[in-house]
């Protein structure tokens, strides 16, 4: 009797884990839709200059991009309109074209979107991250 009562237990609490785990978002877009303002950057995990800007991305798959960031004493900017595709840890802007860009997700929030990727600077390679708020 009491075995049969774990059982009941253990079968409902298995059906709950299931069911919980079934609503996790699996979509890799479902976060990215709607305009995102550039908040806060790093370069090699230490904050960095002066941000600026803006990232759309449209239910499409394509966006516009007007952002300026500083690496060092350089100030780099983007702008224009990309396609781009995403999965859970990369966002790709305009993949396959000569201009693209591949970016690390390091956040996959709703309100909150931060990327990393490296730039070459003085010979060696700074890891920057953009973090993006709406």
């Amino acid at each position: 009797m009491k075995f049969s009562r774990f059982l009941q237990f253990a079968a409902i609490f298995m059906l709950m884990t299931m069911a919980l785990s079934s609503c996790q978002d699996d979509d890799p877009y479902a976060n990215l839709k709607g305009t995102f303002t550039l908040t806060d950057s790093t370069v090699d995990g230490v904050d960095a200059g002066p941000v600026g800007g803006t990232l759309v991305f449209n239910n499409d798959k394509t966006g516009t991009i007007d952002i300026d960031y500083v690496v060092g004493a350089t100030q780099f900017s983007l702008s224009g309109n990309f396609n781009f595709t995403a999965d859970d840890n990369t966002l790709t802007l305009n993949p396959g074209a000569s201009d693209e860009e591949v970016w690390t997700r390091v956040e996959d929030e709703k309100n909150k979107q931060s990327f990393a990727f490296d730039v070459p600077q003085a010979g060696a390679l700074k890891g920057v991250v953009l973090i993006f708020t709406k």
